[in-house]
């Protein structure tokens, strides 16, 4: 049961990254492309325009190549250094801009977007099982009422077939046939077991105040023994 229960959630782990794939991936990468392409513009004028760093920025190829690095945080820094060789400082704050937007926003939004998917995954594949449980339990419930319906209705009509000398004789089979195991629905609320335990405790207190109200009454009438005893002795004496 636990390696069905971690294929089923493997399976909707899967099934949740591959919807965020479909809706939010192509979405999130045009929103990445929109970004670079605007920054592309402006790298490429600003820093390889007009015999700038036309290695890095000279066409917008090249440009969005040096933007995909500053993405994927992995080379920016020749880049960079190139960049402050070839062109002014105020690249750096160019940089900054564009790992900010293209790097850290989009990077979240789109594991915020898998994180949101998955656990509304979760959410439905736990209230699925819930209902598969429930819906197991009624139908056990249902078969057990069905069965002790029947039971009763066999010993009624063996009753009205006067077949058994007294009502033990009549349930003796039905009682061969219950077993330990057997399952009981408990509709009363004398049939809880909690009721019951707080009931027995119940009557536990109720026996203890009875006992020391007896003890507190046996006290009394010895003390209003002894006080109407000296009373009856001081008449006496007189």
């Amino acid at each position: 049961m636990r390696a069905v229960s971690f294929v089923r959630g493997l399976q909707v782990l899967l099934t949740a990254l591959i919807d965020t794939m479909k809706k939010s991936f192509i979405n999130v990468m045009l929103i990445l492309l929109f970004v670079m392409f605007l920054f592309a513009i402006f790298g490429y004028y600003m820093f390889g325009y007009a015999g700038g760093d036309e290695q890095n920025w000279g066409d917008l190829g090249s440009a969005f190549l040096t933007l995909f690095s500053f993405v994927t945080v992995d080379g920016w820094f020749d880049a960079q250094i190139q960049m402050d060789e070839r062109t002014t400082e105020s690249s750096r704050i160019y940089t900054i801009l564009f790992i900010i937007c293209g790097h850290f926003l989009i990077f979240n939004i789109f594991v915020g977007v898998n994180i949101m998917n998955i656990q509304e995954a979760n959410e439905n594949y736990h209230e699925q099982v819930i209902a598969e449980k429930e819906a197991i339990l009624a139908r056990k419930k249902e078969s057990i009422l069905h069965r002790q319906h029947e039971d009763v209705r066999k010993l009624k009509e063996k009753q009205k077939e006067k077949d058994c000398g007294n009502f033990y004789e009549m349930v003796k089979s039905f009682q061969e046939s219950l077993h330990n195991d057997d399952y009981v629905i408990q509709e009363d609320l004398i049939t809880n077991l909690d009721w019951i335990q707080l009931y027995l405790e119940t009557l536990a207190h109720m026996d203890d105040g009875v006992s020391r109200i007896q003890k507190f009454h046996f006290e009394l009438v010895n003390i209003l023994t002894q006080s109407m005893s000296k009373e009856l002795s001081k008449r006496l004496g007189e």
